[in-house]
């Protein structure tokens, strides 16, 4: 776990599992019964998680995606801040002041700021030695503390550098100011430290404690941080999200995929979700999977008797279904996918439908002991058979809609073959399979 984060109830981690990425809370006093994701999709890097207090938001940066990040509290929406980052990471907010600080990479180091919507970025810290780490911010003192290579400080008005410390140091990594104390992780000795801020020095630093292991980050909490008496969301009218961007101001914010309009989200015209479509028996549960966040579920009860295979059309946006049951193929457009209401497309002529593909509606169905491959269409309610002979256990199809051919599996056989989109020329592309089931194309 790493990028830890507290609220005075949740603590707030990033989680990595068998290379999956998830950011999670806990109750601090009931971490094992009260966890819960609050984003599973869309994380390749994530980094530090910040809190914004008054907005009731996490921000949190994906140096892979390149992007910053921020969702509700609970997980519910999440947007992208569209601002100038590159590589961003351990994103530091000023709620009080609408503000937030990253480090990134501009073809050099830097430090950069911008409000918490992402208006207004600008290069707050230039010519460093090294990629910086270990953001904190001392707002009461409009200064921003940091490490490169040695903590180093910067006035945020007039962005002026120091260095903390004149005399050579070890390796501090992440770190955290509060009220005349700044304290630091030192990867060399693996312990945690601290000094004066008005005074540092050897002199007076100070080890709090020592460990097996380096310290990756910590995160300051006390209840005068988080003074929420003068809240510009308070009193919103966003639709989804509200985001400070001063201490009397705020913007409203949409999830990808929607535009704001008078403070209210709508879907960009054209813009389609991407869902992974899951059934069994006459129940279906669309899945939203491109979305950053939590996985959005929609179940539905299908008007059929069970269903047996699938295939979705990327140009009409259908779902087309075999009905196992009632040996029939019907479809639904996705827009009607909650009111479980389908069509009816193939009514005869069906015995057993293993397997659809969306691109031609190809079919392979078993018919008196034999099997056929099949293309139907909506407009045309007699199929047409592409390969009649010699399948004896084909398990799956897919479809070259570019290349204009069809592919499929024997696994009786042991093959994997490949005809021309109306069945008009086969070969046989793979023999040296055992029990082939499962082809799938990546054009």
């Amino acid at each position: 776990a790493h990028g830890v984060s507290f609220d005075g109830t949740y603590i707030y981690w990033v989680e990595s599992a068998q290379g999956h990425q998830s950011i999670f809370k806990a109750q601090l006093d009931d971490v094992k019964d009260t966890k819960q994701v609050l984003v599973g999709l869309g994380l390749e890097d994530p980094g530090d998680i910040a809190v914004d207090y008054l907005g009731g938001n996490i921000y949190f940066s994906d140096a892979e995606r390149g992007i910053i990040s921020a969702c509700r509290a609970d997980g519910s929406i999440c947007t992208t801040i569209k601002t100038d980052t590159k590589h961003p990471r351990f994103v530091t907010l000023d709620a009080r002041n609408g503000k937030m600080y990253w480090a990134d990479w501009h073809q050099r180091a830097v430090i950069m700021s911008a409000r918490m919507d992402g208006s207004r970025p600008d290069v707050l810290v230039d010519n460093m030695e090294m990629f910086a780490t270990g953001l904190a911010i001392d707002a009461p003192n409009g200064r921003l503390y940091f490490v490169d290579k040695t903590v180093k400080v910067v006035m945020i008005n007039g962005k002026h550098v120091y260095s903390l410390f004149e005399e050579p140091f070890h390796h501090p990594y992440s770190i955290s100011v509060f009220e005349n104390t700044v304290f630091w992780s030192d990867w060399t000795t693996n312990s945690l430290q601290t000094t004066d801020k008005l005074h540092g020095s050897s002199q007076k630093r100070n080890v709090l404690l020592t460990l097996n292991m380096p310290i990756f980050g910590m995160h300051m909490y006390h209840p005068v941080l988080m003074n929420a008496s003068s809240n510009p969301c308070s009193n919103n009218n966003c639709s989804h999200l509200c985001l400070v961007t001063s201490n009397v101001t705020h913007s409203c914010a949409c999830p990808d995929g929607m535009e704001i309009e008078n403070n209210v989200c709508h879907h960009v015209e054209g813009y389609r979700a991407k869902y992974l479509v899951v059934a069994g028996q006459q129940l279906f549960t669309k899945i939203q999977y491109d979305a950053l966040g939590n996985p959005e579920c929609h179940a539905t009860h299908f008007d059929i008797g069970r269903v047996q295979a699938m295939a979705y059309d990327n140009t009409r946006d259908s779902l087309f279904i075999y009905d196992g049951q009632r040996r029939t193929i019907n479809y639904i457009n996705m827009t009607d996918f909650t009111l479980g209401i389908t069509h009816l497309l193939v009514y005869s002529g069906l015995d057993n439908v293993v397997d659809m593909d969306y691109a031609l509606s190809h079919t392979c169905t078993h018919q008196n002991s034999s099997w056929t491959m099949e293309s139907q269409h909506e407009s045309n309610s007699h199929p047409q058979v592409l390969v009649g002979l010699g399948l004896e256990d084909p398990g799956d199809i897919a479809v070259d809609y570019l290349g204009g051919n069809i592919y499929f599996s024997d696994a009786e056989r042991g093959i994997i073959s490949a005809c021309r989109a109306d069945g008009s020329i086969c070969t046989t592309i793979k023999t040296d399979t055992k029990h082939p089931r499962f082809v799938t194309l990546d054009c």
